[in-house]
This record gives structure tokens, sequence and C-alpha cells, in this order.
């Protein structure tokens, strides 16, 4: 008995770190473009500007008061992406890499792909409620503000605003993800020359699923990133989310809402890029057993 316990925990570790090391290349090619767009999402919603007007005043350094026009400026808020992806690496790798053997532990189950999805978005839900500071920061940095902006002695406790609202985007970009991964490689296989499972396949089949699942979290998203940059803006006796949501179409109208969707898409595609690969290469292990 205590054998079969060595041998399966000996497993687990092993599992998880070839998770860790296959995504940590993923998580580092993917660096430089889904902060890009994210910055550009970031000051599009800030500025109340539109997708080309925003990259235009971070290339010309207008949004951090520099007026140097450079490339670089997209980059601002790395290091807190970093910082976030890292705390957030374990989680989502090892999550994607066992993701195939989840799906076997449910798999004569009743409802077995229902719980087999849940599970993986809750645990990975429960996870960016945990890394929310890393998440806040970067949303600070690429608005040109600086955690000092914030009232002293509430700095801490707004590192976790707009957490519940990750947490719940999380959970809906993930169960979004994961309960329709397989009908669009089904439709892949049936209606285009691409495999689903060939890198070519995964390039295809990514800007179609992040429009999918962005498109269904988006003004959770939204709400929260406002809460991140203006820490000033809930009134006394209100909900925050709802101070939020008044702030927005007070100051930018209703299409306010969707202010940033567009490079937020295009910055959620590498990311979809990055996710199906590791799951390919999990699902692959899996098969080898």
């Amino acid at each position: 008995m205590s054998n079969t316990i060595k041998e399966s925990s000996n497993g687990a570790f092993h599992n998880i770190f070839n998770a860790i090391s296959h995504g940590t290349p993923v998580m580092l090619a993917q660096t430089p473009f889904v902060t890009s767009f994210n910055r550009v999402s970031v000051v599009s919603c800030y500025s109340n500007l539109s997708t080309i007007e925003a990259a235009k005043r971070i290339y010309q350094g207008k949004t951090d008061f520099l007026n140097r026009p450079s490339a670089k400026h997209f980059f601002r808020g790395v290091s807190g992406h970093l910082t976030k992806e890292t705390a957030r690496l374990g989680f989502k790798s090892t999550g994607l890499y066992m993701k195939p053997y989840l799906e076997s532990y449910f798999l004569n189950e009743p409802s077995g792909k229902l719980k087999s999805d849940l599970a993986f978005a809750g645990g990975l839900s429960l996870a960016e409620i945990l890394i929310n500071p890393a998440d806040t920061l970067r949303t600070m940095w690429q608005a040109g503000k600086k955690l000092s902006d914030v009232d002293k002695g509430k700095k801490i406790t707004h590192l976790y605003k707009g957490a519940g609202a990750n947490g719940l985007r999380q959970f809906g970009t993930w169960y979004v993800y994961t309960r329709y991964n397989d009908d669009w490689a089904q439709y892949m296989r049936d209606n285009t020359r691409f495999d689903p499972r060939s890198i070519e396949g995964i390039v295809a089949g990514a800007f179609p699923q992040s429009v999918h699942f962005t498109a269904i979290v988006w003004s959770v998203e939204r709400l929260k990133n406002e809460l991140q940059y203006h820490p000033r803006i809930q009134k006394e006796k209100r909900p925050r989310y709802l101070s939020a949501f008044q702030h927005i179409k007070a100051t930018q109208g209703m299409i306010g809402l969707w202010r940033g969707f567009v490079p937020k898409v295009l910055g959620n595609t590498f990311l979809v890029i990055g996710s199906n690969v590791v799951l390919e290469q999990g699902r692959r292990a899996k098969e080898k057993l």
C-alpha cells in the first residue's frame, strides 16, 4: 500500500514538473504580445480612446508623460505580467497538462465532462483570486498609474480590488475554453483542412476561440480594470462594481463598456495558442502511458 502511494506521489510530482517545464517557455514566448495588446486595451479603457488612438498615444510616450516615441512603451507592465504569470504558472500549466488525466478520472461518471470542466475552471479561478495583487499592479502600471496614487493605509486592500471579478472572469474563461474545446476541434476536422492538434490547427483556431470566451467575460473584466486603476470611484453604501459601472456610464457612455475589447481579443489569442500547446503536450504524455 505504501509503495503504491509513493509511486502515485512520484508520478504526480513528475507530471507537475513536466507541466512547469513545458509551460515556462510558452509563457515567455507569449509575454511581449500579451503585454503589448493588454496595454493598448487598458489605455483605451482608461483614456476613453479607440484602439488606434490608444496605440498612437502609447507609442508617442504621452501615456507615461515621456513624449519620446518608442515601441518600448508598449511593454510597460511587463514585469507585472511576468510576476502574475510566474505566480499563475504552477496552477495554469499543471491544470492544462493534467486536464486529460482529470477527464479520464470522470470519464465513466454521469455528467463526467461537466464535472471535469467545473473542477478545472474552479481550481484556476481560485488561484486567480490569490494572485490578484500582481494583476492589479499590472493594470495600474499599464494605465500610467502607481500604487502611490492610492490613499495611505488602503494600499493592501486596493491590491485585492476586483479579486472577485477576477476569479469569476477566470472561471468563465476556462469553463468556456474547456467546455467547447472539443466541439471546436470537431468543427475544424469537419470543415477545414487543419488538424486541430497540430501547430497549424492550434494557430488557426486560436482567434475564434479568443473572440468567444473574451466576449462572454468582457463586462466583468471591464469593471475589474476600472476598480484597479481608479482607486477612489467607489461611493459610500454603494457596491463597488455598481460604482465602477456608474463611473463608466457617466464618463464614457454605454459604449465605454466595450472599450479595449479588440486588443484584448488579440492578446488572448496568444494565450489560447499557448494554452492549447500545453494541453496538447499533456494529451500526448497521457497517450504514451
